[in-house]
This record gives structure tokens, sequence and C-alpha cells, in this order.
């Protein structure tokens, strides 16, 4: 049957850099390198099962614009379903500006997302599994509504509300040492 991947998509737009020393305010330091990609820990779980020939479908909201372009063309090309992707017209598809520091190799992410009051959304005809992150409420409840016999796994990046709240639905979870530390 497939799965139902929900979460958050972004476009991440990352920057090497190598600075001298610990980095300093007001202080300009070149870049060695920059890409950009879809991102998200949704978009790349939906890109991992795409490309291995699960039948995935991506749920999420981007913009009608050309970063939420951009995803939707990543997302063919690895075979992950589009059709129940919100696109929403005035609202700017989200944007991770990730610094990789070359020199110690840690990272700093600095994240932009429009606010959204409310989506509409599609749901699959019946899917054997569901995947969430703690970002789209909405759809993660709607999914494990009408998929009540899907296996489901959430992606607990952030320990917020909506991670204990779907970790009480959940088969499996996985996180980091940072979800154990509730905001």
């Amino acid at each position: 049957e497939g799965g139902v991947i929900a979460g958050m998509f972004v476009i991440d737009k990352e920057y090497d850099v190598c600075p001298i020393g610990k980095p300093q305010f007001d202080m300009k330091y070149r870049v060695s390198d920059k890409y950009e990609c879809a991102g998200g820990q949704a978009s790349t779980a939906a890109c991992v099962c795409g490309k291995g020939g699960l039948k995935t479908y991506m749920m999420s909201r981007i913009g009608e614009d050309a970063s939420g372009n951009a995803i939707l063309n990543s997302f063919k090309r690895m075979g992950v379903d589009t059709s129940c992707m919100s696109i929403l017209k005035d609202y700017t598809t989200s944007a991770s500006f990730i610094i990789n520091h070359q020199d110690c190799g840690k990272r700093t992410i600095l994240n932009y997302q429009d606010p959204v009051e409310d989506i509409d959304f599609t749901l699959p005809e019946d899917v054997d599994f569901i995947l969430l992150d703690a970002h789209e409420e909405k759809i993660g409840m709607a999914a494990f509504e009408k998929f009540k016999n899907a296996s489901s796994m959430l992606d607990a990046e952030r320990a917020n509300e909506l991670t204990l709240k779907y970790a009480k639905r959940v088969d499996y979870i996985v996180g980091s040492e940072r979800t154990d530390k509730i905001r």
C-alpha cells in the first residue's frame, strides 16, 4: 500500500564557513561553499522511502513560489507522490538557513516559517504506515483517525506538547538526546 509522511518541509540554504577561532559579532565571514535542497526530517524520510520504491505520500504545506517548486521537483525525482501537498498562494515556503562551521564540525540553523491559520489537505485512500514530526498537528491527527490500522512512527526531534500528544498514539518513537528536555 505505502505510507504517508506528514511534517514540515523547508528549503535548506546551506553555507559553509571557516572562521578563524570563535565567531564574533559584527564581523563578515567568507562562505567557502553554498547549496540548496529540500529539508526537514519528514522531507528526508519521504525521499528515502520514495527512492527505495515505497509508495510514499508527502503531506505538508508549501508556498506557490520558487522554493516550493524546487521542493516539489525534488520529491518527484525521488518518486514521492505530492498529490496530497497543500500549495498555498499567499504563503512563503519555510526556509532554514544553515551555517556549517567547517572548523569544528557544528552548525547553526535559523528557520523561518510563515504563520498560517488553517490548511486544507487531501488524505490518500489507504496506507500501511504513518511517519510524523511534531510540526503539522491537523494533518497528523487526521492521519491517525483515517488510518487506524497503519503502523506509526514519530520523529521526535524536539520535545514540545505536540510531541507528547503524538507519543501517546504512535507505535515507535525516534529521538535524540535533546528530545527528553521539555521546553
